[in-house]
Protein backbone atom coordinates (compact mmCIF):
# COMPACT_ATOMS: atom_id res chain seq x y z
CA UNK A 1 0.00 0.00 0.00
CA UNK A 2 2.96 2.54 0.70
CA UNK A 3 4.46 1.96 -2.32
CA UNK A 4 1.38 2.68 -3.57
CA UNK A 5 0.66 6.07 -2.19
CA UNK A 6 -2.26 4.59 -0.25
CA UNK A 7 -1.79 4.29 2.99
CA UNK A 8 -2.65 6.92 5.34
CA UNK A 9 -1.76 8.14 9.03
CA UNK A 10 -4.59 9.56 10.93
CA UNK A 11 -3.44 12.37 13.93
CA UNK A 12 -3.91 11.42 16.87
CA UNK A 13 -7.18 13.28 18.23
CA UNK A 14 -7.01 16.46 20.55
CA UNK A 15 -8.10 16.16 23.88
CA UNK A 16 -9.48 19.50 26.10
CA UNK A 17 -7.36 21.36 28.26
CA UNK A 18 -8.85 19.85 31.73
CA UNK A 19 -6.32 20.45 35.01
CA UNK A 20 -7.57 16.84 36.32
CA UNK A 21 -6.70 15.22 32.59
CA UNK A 22 -3.11 16.99 33.00
CA UNK A 23 -1.76 17.89 36.38
CA UNK A 24 0.95 20.32 36.41
CA UNK A 25 4.45 19.33 37.15
CA UNK A 26 4.37 16.31 35.96
CA UNK A 27 7.46 14.59 35.27
CA UNK A 28 8.33 11.75 32.67
CA UNK A 29 10.79 8.93 33.68
CA UNK A 30 13.86 9.36 32.43
CA UNK A 31 14.94 7.15 29.28
CA UNK A 32 11.40 6.10 29.15
CA UNK A 33 10.08 4.50 25.92
CA UNK A 34 6.53 5.70 27.04
CA UNK A 35 7.04 9.19 27.43
CA UNK A 36 3.40 10.08 27.01
CA UNK A 37 2.28 7.99 29.73
CA UNK A 38 -1.30 8.22 29.76
CA UNK A 39 -1.64 11.51 30.43
CA UNK A 40 -4.81 13.45 28.37
CA UNK A 41 -2.57 16.56 27.57
CA UNK A 42 -3.09 18.72 24.65
CA UNK A 43 0.63 20.03 24.79
CA UNK A 44 2.08 16.32 24.96
CA UNK A 45 -0.70 15.57 22.11
CA UNK A 46 0.28 17.89 19.96
CA UNK A 47 4.13 16.50 20.81
CA UNK A 48 2.94 12.91 19.62
CA UNK A 49 1.72 14.48 16.26
CA UNK A 50 4.50 16.44 15.70
CA UNK A 51 6.93 13.51 16.01
CA UNK A 52 4.87 11.49 13.70
CA UNK A 53 4.25 13.93 10.85
CA UNK A 54 8.21 14.48 10.97
CA UNK A 55 9.27 10.91 10.70
CA UNK A 56 6.20 10.54 8.26
CA UNK A 57 7.68 13.26 6.24
CA UNK A 58 10.86 11.12 4.86
CA UNK A 59 7.63 9.07 3.52
CA UNK A 60 5.68 11.32 1.63
CA UNK A 61 3.98 10.94 -0.63
CA UNK A 62 3.54 7.55 -0.07
CA UNK A 63 2.02 8.09 3.03
CA UNK A 64 -0.70 10.49 3.62
CA UNK A 65 -1.38 12.24 6.43
CA UNK A 66 -4.86 12.79 7.82
CA UNK A 67 -4.94 15.75 10.51
CA UNK A 68 -7.82 14.77 12.10
CA UNK A 69 -6.76 17.02 15.36
CA UNK A 70 -6.99 19.99 13.73
CA UNK A 71 -10.22 19.27 12.17
CA UNK A 72 -11.68 18.68 15.76
CA UNK A 73 -9.46 21.81 17.06
CA UNK A 74 -11.20 24.03 14.01
CA UNK A 75 -14.45 22.75 15.33
CA UNK A 76 -14.16 22.80 18.68
CA UNK A 77 -12.20 26.40 19.29
CA UNK A 78 -11.62 27.87 15.73
CA UNK A 79 -8.09 26.99 14.59
CA UNK A 80 -5.62 23.61 14.14
CA UNK A 81 -3.84 25.31 17.01
CA UNK A 82 -5.84 26.26 19.98
CA UNK A 83 -6.51 24.74 22.84
CA UNK A 84 -10.17 24.24 24.38
CA UNK A 85 -12.13 23.11 27.58
CA UNK A 86 -15.23 21.90 25.80
CA UNK A 87 -16.42 20.86 22.88
CA UNK A 88 -19.50 19.06 22.12
CA UNK A 89 -17.91 16.40 20.55
CA UNK A 90 -16.61 14.93 23.41
CA UNK A 91 -18.80 15.81 25.56
CA UNK A 92 -17.58 14.17 29.01
CA UNK A 93 -13.92 16.03 29.64
CA UNK A 94 -14.35 15.85 33.05
CA UNK A 95 -13.71 12.33 32.69
CA UNK A 96 -10.66 13.22 30.51
CA UNK A 97 -12.87 11.90 27.28
CA UNK A 98 -11.05 11.59 23.94
CA UNK A 99 -13.70 10.09 22.17
CA UNK A 100 -16.40 11.64 19.85
CA UNK A 101 -19.70 10.30 21.60
CA UNK A 102 -21.60 13.71 21.99
CA UNK A 103 -23.21 15.60 18.90
CA UNK A 104 -22.33 17.93 15.60
CA UNK A 105 -23.77 21.15 14.93
CA UNK A 106 -23.63 21.51 11.52
CA UNK A 107 -25.86 24.72 9.62
CA UNK A 108 -29.48 22.49 9.03
CA UNK A 109 -29.03 19.58 11.93
CA UNK A 110 -27.22 17.99 14.26
CA UNK A 111 -25.40 14.64 13.98
CA UNK A 112 -23.63 12.17 16.27
CA UNK A 113 -20.12 13.03 16.49
CA UNK A 114 -19.19 9.71 15.80
CA UNK A 115 -20.52 10.22 12.33
CA UNK A 116 -19.02 13.79 11.98
CA UNK A 117 -15.39 12.14 12.07
CA UNK A 118 -16.27 9.17 10.11
CA UNK A 119 -17.21 11.19 7.36
CA UNK A 120 -13.75 13.48 7.21
CA UNK A 121 -12.15 10.18 7.47
CA UNK A 122 -13.70 8.13 4.83
CA UNK A 123 -13.85 11.52 2.61
CA UNK A 124 -10.00 11.58 2.90
CA UNK A 125 -9.73 7.76 2.54
CA UNK A 126 -11.50 8.14 -0.99
CA UNK A 127 -9.11 10.65 -2.04
CA UNK A 128 -6.49 9.09 -1.60
CA UNK A 129 -7.75 5.58 -3.00
CA UNK A 130 -9.14 7.98 -6.06
CA UNK A 131 -5.72 9.28 -6.61
CA UNK A 132 -4.07 5.92 -7.55
CA UNK A 133 -6.63 5.06 -10.39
Amino acid sequence: AAREGRLAFILTTPVANIPVCCPMNVTLPSGSRRSLLTLSCPSLVRKYNEAAIELLATYEPRIHIIDLHGYVNNYCCGSDSCWYTECELQPYQASCNVHFNGKAALEFETIDASKYIGIYVMNHLEGIVRSGD
